[in-house]
């Protein structure tokens, strides 16, 4: 299991948002929240999910008519980052 730290406002759009299309997938999630943070304890696997999940999302929604990038896509964006899975992050979970 590897630790992703979050916002709750990027919790919370997590939670409303991927529940529509991927609510077993937050079931499975361990999610322990603390001092304003959130950390979620998940397997390497579901973060690609998750982050294929907010790139499609970044496309669909993440920008206005003028290609600027909406408050909701920087929040997508912020999600695509934590839940890139890294190196150092397979090492940690072997």
């Amino acid at each position: 299991m590897i630790t992703i730290k979050l916002t709750n406002q990027q919790f919370n759009y997590l939670k409303s948002h991927l529940l529509k299309s991927y609510g077993d997938l937050y079931l499975d999630q361990k999610v322990d929240k603390k001092n304003g943070t959130v950390l979620i304890y998940i397997d390497p696997a579901n973060m690609d999910t998750i982050r294929d999940w907010a790139g499609g999302e970044l496309q669909r929604a993440g920008f206005d008519k003028s290609y600027e990038l909406t408050n909701e896509g920087k929040i997508l964006e912020e999600l695509i980052e934590l839940f890139y899975l890294r190196p150092e992050d397979i090492d940690k979970n072997n």
